[in-house]
């Protein structure tokens, strides 16, 4: 495994650990900015395998920022297909998860889940979606090791920030 940290004009700092075979690379998300992490040899067939780490604007307050995410959730799939969304409580540090099943850009069921956090009074949110099979359970097992390995400047674990981060964006 190897380290990653965004540049440091990313609004978020910190430090995870790519498995073999994942790139990271920052890119826009709308009005955010965010870290897409995928595997491209998952990527030859059927819908690409992807975390991706979004970090809202500033501005962002809760009520919109949980709108986002289950607007997201909700959204995933090919327009007009029925995306099937429902809470989960997978993630300690999520204020806020949905998995969701559907049909990828090219029919493949696809699943996957997207999760509200806050860190240094930023909220952000992680998608990851893999195609349904070994492929996207090789891809699964992977984002939770980059998940689990997660570590913000401080040293903390996604896990560990957890209600003390949230002060930070409620206001």
């Amino acid at each position: 495994m190897r380290p990653y940290t965004p540049p440091p004009e990313f609004p978020l700092q910190f430090t995870i650990r790519l498995p073999e075979g994942f790139v990271a690379a920052v890119g826009p998300e709308g009005p955010a900015q965010a870290i897409h992490v995928t595997q491209p040899t998952t990527d030859s067939k059927g819908d690409r395998a992807f975390l991706h780490f979004v970090v809202a604007a500033p501005d962002q307050h809760e009520g919109g920022a949980r709108e986002t995410v289950r607007a997201i959730a909700e959204s995933y799939g090919v327009p007009g297909n029925r995306t099937e969304v429902q809470p989960i409580e997978q993630h300690t540090w999520a204020l806020v998860e949905f998995g969701f099943t559907s049909r990828g850009t090219i029919r493949e069921p696809v699943t996957g889940w997207v999760a509200l956090g806050c860190q240094a009074g930023r909220w952000f949110h992680i998608i990851v979606q893999s195609p349904v099979g070994a492929p996207g359970e090789s891809f699964r097992a992977g984002a939770e090791q980059v998940l689990a390995e997660w570590r913000w400047p401080d040293g903390r674990s996604l896990d560990e920030a957890g209600e003390a981060s949230l002060q930070g964006c409620r206001r």
